[in-house]
């Protein structure tokens, strides 16, 4: 029998196996001692994802909005927008998300390389800030400028991750899409 697990379990199981087995998406191919190693955490791996699916099965849409209305912004927000509560729980329910989110949690190349472009932004941002004209806050070109580094600099960021791990978050555009309907 299956007991019930709460989705802030199910959270820490998966940041947990992104942590203590960073090389889950490599398939070795010589069988040596380290290979076999590796293959045995790869097994491990792949029997707690087993685990962690049949656990979400049992996850209903109604284990989520009581674990919503315990906190009180969450609440708030799943009253204005009860989609929300239909979106975490496709997001947890299908078996495609979960294993692509643990992959780009364990790809340490491009979140590095992520973590730099947001330094590199951050700085950016600054000294882009730092050519406004102080005495002229309410004018247009003012807030003109202000939205202008705003809607760039989060332009930016969200085509480098886009760009960064595009093939990981396809999966939750997916669900994304579904739940929310937007294209149709």
């Amino acid at each position: 029998m299956i007991q019930k697990v709460s989705m802030h379990k199910i959270m820490m199981a998966i940041f947990m196996m992104a942590f203590f087995f960073p090389h889950f998406p490599v398939l070795a191919s010589s069988e040596d001692t380290s290979t076999t190693a590796l293959n045995n955490k790869l097994n491990d791996t792949f029997k707690s994802l087993e685990l962690l699916k049949e656990a979400q099965v049992n996850i209903t849409r109604g284990d989520i909005k009581k674990q919503f209305e315990a906190k009180p912004f969450l609440k708030k927000m799943t009253d204005q927008f009860p989609k929300i509560i239909d979106f975490v729980t496709n997001v947890i329910k299908d078996e495609n998300v979960m294993p692509e989110l643990i992959k780009m949690m364990q790809n340490k190349k491009d979140l590095w390389r992520f973590f730099y472009v947001n330094v590199f932004l951050f700085i950016f941002s600054f000294l882009w800030k730092l050519t406004y004209r102080k005495k002229n806050f309410f004018s247009l070109s003012y807030i003109g400028n202000m939205f202008t580094r705003f809607f760039t600099i989060n332009g930016l960021r969200i085509y480098a991750l886009i760009y960064l791990f595009g093939d990981n978050l396809t999966p939750l555009w997916n669900v994304f899409i579904d739940t929310f309907e937007v294209f149709g």
